[in-house]
């Protein structure tokens, strides 16, 4: 046992860290679409580097003399054979092959989260929301609904969502993460082969609020263009929009507004909505700071605070506007 024993541990050694030196093809992206660019580079430890490169594609030689080469996808199931022959100054000529076969994979995916269609912008997911995944799958002569579907986050694979023809994945949100990372692959169900693959990143907003300010002429002003002078008629009507909320706080409602003026809080039952009305009748009042906070009441990481200045200008009945959001209790997660 003595005299064997060094050798099995050899043996063990280099069957374990031999592999690392192998050379390989890698295709980026590994998955690509009908027509898309992509690139195939030759892997090798700095110890093995070759002498030099001879590509082959769809077995013609072609002027290539680096360790990467670009080209184009054909058209869907069409495939692209590739061949690199690498000579060495000390070791036998290795030839490494790899074929493409383009396909579609795309993956649309719909926040639950609520964004007002005149603000223009996409709503993002934010903290314990509802989040739907939908793939698309093109593959030749395939059929996609008998493919089999391996749904994952952050790198841990989602059970109940993954198996033969699941194509759809709906998830809530981790609400302690700033980001998660879904991922796609797609096998065959009866040799296992990895087919196709797809990461989505999704990162997690903080909620927020915009903030509308009625003028004399009743006519609604965005408060955020501080540019504009605002008159006042004994009082300020006041309208909050909260975006980047899960929408069905917005429908139930499950959302408490609390609205405090110079640090008071406003005592009523009308007060408890993103409207509120705040009188201004002592002319002598120079300054003024209204707050409002907003919380959801099931996802305790769905909240927002914001402080809105006000302050007469020299004519008497001016108020200039400032919205500033509370930076000792910001709203869930920034990206």
């Amino acid at each position: 046992m003595r005299k064997i024993l060094p050798f099995l541990i050899v043996f063990v050694f280099f069957t374990f860290v031999s592999p690392l030196f192998a050379a390989s093809l890698r295709v980026e992206p590994e998955f690509p679409r009908p027509g898309q660019d992509f690139s195939v580079s030759i892997d090798f430890s700095p110890e093995d580097y070759p002498k030099s490169f001879t590509w082959f594609i769809d077995d013609k030689a072609v002027d290539e003399k680096s360790n990467t080469i670009k080209l184009k996808a054909k058209g869907l199931g069409e495939e692209t054979k590739i061949k690199v022959l690498l000579s060495y100054e000390n070791k036998k000529p290795e030839v490494l092959s790899r074929s493409v076969r383009p396909l579609i994979l795309e993956i649309l995916y719909e926040a639950e989260t609520f964004v007002p269609g005149f603000l223009g912008i996409a709503p993002l997911s934010s903290p314990g929301s509802l989040i739907k995944f939908h793939s698309i799958v093109q593959m030749a002569n395939t059929d996609s609904d008998k493919l089999l579907y391996i749904w994952k986050e952050n790198g841990r694979k989602i059970q109940k969502s993954s198996g033969i023809g699941k194509k759809d994945l709906k998830v809530e949100l981790d609400p302690f993460k700033k980001s998660s990372v879904f991922e796609l692959n797609i096998l065959d169900p009866k040799s296992g082969e990895l087919l196709a693959s797809r990461q989505v990143p999704i990162y997690i907003s903080k909620n927020s609020l915009e903030f509308y300010v009625k003028d004399p002429d009743s006519n609604w002003a965005f408060s955020r263009s501080l540019k504009n002078k605002l008159y006042l008629n004994n009082k300020e009507e006041l309208l909050a929009i909260p975006f980047n909320f899960s929408i069905s706080s917005l429908f139930d409602p499950i959302l408490k507004w609390t609205w405090m003026v110079n640090g008071r809080t406003i005592d009523s039952k009308k007060a408890n909505s993103p409207y509120v009305e705040i009188d201004f009748k002592n002319k002598n009042k120079k300054r003024a700071e209204v707050e409002l906070k907003v919380q959801h009441e099931q996802i305790f990481l769905q909240h927002a605070s914001y402080t809105l200045k006000l302050e007469r200008g020299d004519e008497g009945n001016k108020i200039i506007h400032e919205i500033i959001p509370d930076p000792d209790k910001a709203s869930g997660f920034g990206i």
